[in-house]
């Protein structure tokens, strides 16, 4: 019973379908400027990355209950 489990799970995975990459989508890169990269490290790139996606969110979170809140 197990090693027909085990074959099963194998067999599935290589069906699996894979989804086509989006053509829109950006590396995160993209999120900074030539300037903001100017003199950084990696590790610091990423750090500004972090932030600036982690301001984004909340804004969104921000709008999103703004919204919810003048509909109801």
């Amino acid at each position: 019973m197990v090693r027909e489990r085990i074959a099963r799970v194998r067999y599935e995975r290589t069906m699996t379908m894979r989804e086509p990459k989006d053509e829109k989508a950006q590396g995160f890169e993209s999120l900074l400027t030539e300037e903001e990269k100017a003199g950084l490290s990696e590790e610091e790139k990423m750090k500004r990355i972090a932030a600036k996606m982690e301001e984004k969110f909340k804004s969104e979170q921000r709008r999103a209950s703004t919204v919810a809140a003048v509909s109801s």
